[in-house]
């Protein structure tokens, strides 16, 4: 049985205890929550997006779970949550799509969008990736 790599980051959900609720009356596009010693992670994706677009917000998701310091609450200051949200964002490029990896694609003569087809991630991740890298020297 082939599993789809967006299937595989539901289970690995699953295996570490992150209920993953699809919840089209959420008013969130994702949310990432923790409540007593249960973890959440509650999604309103459009049918129409490509699974690979539906495992990029998913993964965001799940990094913040991974790096606990970077969850929020809905008091917590604009600020804040803008810095953690570009943290958490940050680190997944690094660990998804680390920049010699970025590098041998491009090299490679591929397109953006053959490389988020390959990685099973959103065309725009690779684009943010790309300009990440770029703004800090390409340095890895």
């Amino acid at each position: 049985m082939n599993v789809s790599p967006l299937e595989q980051l539901e289970q690995e959900l699953f295996d570490q205890g992150i209920a993953l609720i699809k919840d089209s009356s959420n008013r969130f596009h994702a949310l990432s929550i923790r409540i007593g010693d249960q973890k959440i992670i509650s999604v309103n994706l459009p049918s129409e997006l490509l699974d690979r677009q539906k495992r990029t917000v998913i993964l965001h998701e799940y990094y913040h779970h991974q790096h606990e310091s970077s969850l929020y609450t809905f008091d917590t200051s604009l600020q804040a949550r803008r810095y953690r949200e570009t943290r958490i964002h940050r680190t997944m490029i690094k660990e998804v799509l680390p920049a010699a990896l970025l590098r041998s694609y491009l090299e490679a003569g591929k397109q953006d969008y053959e490389i988020a087809e390959d990685l099973c991630i959103a065309e725009s991740f690779v684009k943010e990736a790309k300009s990440f890298y770029n703004n800090i020297g390409w340095e890895g």
